[in-house]
């Protein structure tokens, strides 16, 4: 069977598209004139209808038109792809795909949380900010007025509109707003703020793919590429080969917090994170074991945990205004939270012995060696300069590989470059 992604424009095409590539399925993106030859041996197509700024009317007519036309040569589209600060008539073209497809319900979610833009109570944000307040509020051509997505796809759709929040997003709640969507042919707008939402919601919604039509940006194209390649028995050698990392960042050094972020928006790293209130209270181990679960279940997903601690100066603030009220100095603040990292990696790796490590920041990288009961440490490279590869000599895992990186060291991709050695 070969899918089809239909794009709004021709960087969406590529940007969404390639999330399919990069998990071993055959992408073509198909522009201008095409035929059923250029269908052949392709896994995933992606269509550009180019139909962003046009009317309701005409972009449903052209969306109608490319699905028809995918249909004649026995391609089934079933991803809808959007702008991720909602620009256009998706609304409409919703409704063209689903009708032009016979499809029952479909599945919404813009959220794209390595660039920053996510769904908290239906409202879209762009780096914390409702998308209307911001560039695409102020869009020349197609302004994005209305931030509540489930408002602003009944203002475009003829068809019922749902929401799932984020007090719904649980494999039970999510299953249940799924079927009532299906029996009453509606559209569901889900929350996200993290990968792992929208893993859920690709886990959830692809159970069944029969009269689904699933709606989004490359966020949510990530999961579900991962899905369809698992199905079809491909990118397993390429992940299987790869071995698994756990990194640790505890430093706020801003260069750091850089660091992190690009190695999560390559795509190959999802944060876990760990603010600093339930560190510093008595119930601390099973917040942490959450935490270990998390870790374990990106790894089992063939991407990269990174346990990071709260980082923004407001976080840094609130742990230390805490901790003078339970009469803990700031010394041992931070010296709890370096615990709690360390203590996050000691037991991932314990579930996964072939496990390697990255720790960010001096005192993580001891506290990690201390979990790890590691008292000596063999230099064997270099990342780039001033960051080591080492090997721990000794302790409760020896042999396990760890890079260590001062918080304020490196570049851009110091960790991806990293993560990249641990992992081959």
């Amino acid at each position: 069977m070969i899918y089809a992604v239909i794009a709004d424009d021709l960087t969406g095409a590529g940007d969404t598209g390639v999330q399919f590539a990069k998990v071993g399925l055959v992408t073509r993106v198909l522009f201008g004139e095409w035929g059923a030859q250029d269908v052949k041996d392709s896994d995933i197509l992606v269509l550009n209808t180019d139909s962003r700024f046009l009317k309701p009317k005409d972009a449903a007519e052209v969306v109608t038109s490319v699905t028809q036309a995918l249909r004649n040569v026995g391609v089934v589209p079933f991803f809808k792809k959007v702008d991720s600060t909602l620009r256009g008539p998706i609304g409409a073209e919703i409704d063209a795909l689903m009708d032009a497809q016979g499809l029952s319900y479909a599945v919404v979610c813009p959220a794209f949380p390595a660039n920053g833009r996510s769904l908290v109570g239906g409202y879209l944000l762009v780096d914390g900010q409702p998308v209307s307040r911001g560039v695409a509020g102020k869009d020349p051509v197609t302004p994005v007025k209305m931030s509540h997505v489930p408002t602003l796809i009944s203002q475009q759709s003829t068809k019922p509109v749902y929401s799932c929040t984020m007090d719904d997003l649980s494999p039970e709640g999510l299953k249940l707003i799924l079927s009532k969507a299906k029996a009453h042919g509606a559209i569901v707008v889900c929350d996200a703020v993290s990968n792992a939402d929208l893993d859920l919601i690709a886990e959830c919604a692809m159970v069944d793919l029969e009269g689904l039509l699933l709606v989004g940006a490359a966020g949510l194209a990530n999961p579900v590429a991962k899905i369809m390649a698992a199905r079809a028995g491909k990118g397993t050698r390429k992940e299987e080969n790869r071995k698994p990392v756990i990194v640790a960042v505890g430093s706020v050094n801003p260069v750091s917090r850089e660091q992190s972020k690009y190695l999560v928006t390559s795509g190959a790293a999802e944060i876990v994170l760990l603010k600093s209130v339930p560190l510093l209270g008595t119930d601390v181990e099973p917040y942490l074991v959450d935490a270990v679960e998390k870790c374990l279940a990106i790894s089992r997903r063939g991407s990269v945990p990174v346990v990071v601690s709260a980082g923004e100066q407001k976080d840094v603030e609130e742990a230390l205004a805490l901790g003078s009220k339970l009469g803990i100095k700031p010394t041992e603040v931070a010296s709890r939270i370096a615990y709690s990292l360390a203590k996050v990696v000691r037991s991932f790796v314990a579930e996964t012995p072939s496990a390697s490590v990255v720790a960010t920041g001096g005192d993580v990288a001891r506290a990690v060696m201390e979990q790890f009961r590691c008292s000596a440490l063999d230099l064997v490279g270099e990342v780039s300069p001033g960051i080591p590869v080492c090997l721990m000599k000794g302790g409760q895992i020896p042999g396990t590989r760890l890079i260590t990186k001062a918080g304020g060291f490196g570049k851009p991709d110091a960790l991806k470059s990293a993560v990249d050695i641990l992992s081959t």
